[in-house]
C-alpha cells in the first residue's frame, strides 16, 4: 500500500470515528434495517425522514470542517454521504420533477460538497461561505467567499460571483445550467441583509461595488461552460443535487440548506 493509499485509509477511518462520536452512525445503521413497506406507518416514516435529514445535516458540518482541514478526506466522505442520500431515496415522497424545480427558486447555502474545481493560484474557498440563488426566470447566481493571498504575502478577503441561466428539461428531470459572467466583491458577505437581496440588486446592476470580471472563458474559467444539475431532493429545508464535473467529469454531490429573506419574515 503507497503512501497515498495509507493517507486515505487513515482519513476514512479518522472521519468515520468522528462521526461515531456524534451518533450520525447508529442512527444511519438503524434507518438501514427498518421496514419501509406499504404497510408501514406513514407517520413513522415522515420520523425517519427527519432524522435522515438530521444525520445528513450532522455529518455535512464534520465532513466540511475536516476537509477543510485536509482535502484527503474528501473520498471517504463521499462514500458516507452517498450512503446516505441512498437511505433518504428510498423513503423520500414522490415528488415530480416540476415539483422539485418549484421548490429549488430562491437562496441556499451549500453545506457540503465533494466538488473541488482547481483554483487560481493563492486562492481558496473558505467553506461553507458559499450560496446559490435561483429565480423564476431561470437566472440566478452563484456566491462564494474567497481568500487570496497577494504577492506581497498579505492576505485578502473578496467574493466571487458567478451569473448563471438554466434551463428545465422535464424529460431527463434535470436543469442544464451554463455559467453567463463572473463578478468580484471586496469583502465577504456578512454585511449583507439578505443574500436573496444581494443577487437581486447584481442582477439589476445596482450594486456598483460589485464589479464585473475580465472575462475567462471555459476551460480558462467559468464562463461558458455547461453542464446537467439533477434535483436529487428538494423539500422546504434542504436541496441536494448532482451534476458532473465540467474540468473533471465526476459527478459532484452538493447538500444545501434554505436560507430564509428577512423580508419575508413576519414581525
Amino acid at each position: 500500500m503507497n503512501s497515498r493509499s495509507l493517507g486515505l485509509a487513515f482519513c476514512f477511518g479518522s472521519l468515520i470515528a468522528t462521526v461515531s462520536a456524534c451518533g450520525i452512525g447508529a442512527k444511519s445503521k438503524a434507518l438501514q434495517t427498518t421496514d419501509f413497506s406499504a404497510e408501514g406507518s406513514a407517520a413513522r416514516k415522515m420520523e425517519r425522514l427527519k432524522e435522515l435529514k438530521s444525520s445528513i445535516l450532522a455529518f455535512s458540518k464534520v465532513a466540511t470542517d475536516r476537509a477543510n482541514e485536509d482535502e484527503l478526506t474528501i473520498p471517504a466522505s463521499r462514500l458516507y454521504m452517498a450512503s446516505l442520500i441512498q437511505d433518504l431515496k428510498k423513503i423520500a415522497p414522490a415528488a415530480s420533477f416540476a415539483e422539485k424545480q418549484k421548490l429549488s427558486i430562491g437562496a441556499w447555502q451549500e453545506v457540503w460538497s465533494d466538488a473541488r474545481n482547481p483554483n487560481p493560484p493563492g486562492q481558496k474557498i473558505l467553506r461553507p461561505n458559499v450560496f446559490q440563488v435561483l429565480f423564476e426566470d431561470g437566472k440566478g447566481f452563484n456566491f462564494g467567499v474567497r481568500s487570496i493571498t497577494l504577492p506581497t504575502g498579505a492576505e485578502v478577503i473578496a467574493t466571487s460571483v458567478i451569473e448563471l441561466s438554466f434551463e428545465k428539461d422535464a424529460t431527463k428531470e434535470q436543469l442544464n445550467v451554463t455559467f453567463e459572467k463572473t463578478y468580484t466583491k471586496p469583502g465577504n458577505l456578512s454585511a449583507e441583509a439578505s443574500i436573496l437581496g444581494l443577487a437581486k440588486s447584481v442582477k439589476e446592476g445596482t450594486r456598483p461595488d460589485v464589479g464585473a470580471d475580465p472575462e475567462r472563458r471555459f476551460p480558462r474559467g467559468p464562463v461558458g461552460a455547461k453542464g446537467p444539475l439533477e434535483l436529487v431532493y428538494v423539500d422546504d429545508e434542504i436541496r441536494i443535487s448532482q451534476g458532473a464535473n465540467v474540468f473533471s467529469g465526476i459527478v459532484d454531490t452538493f447538500v444545501l440548506t434554505r436560507v430564509e429573506d428577512p423580508s419575508s419574515q413576519k414581525e
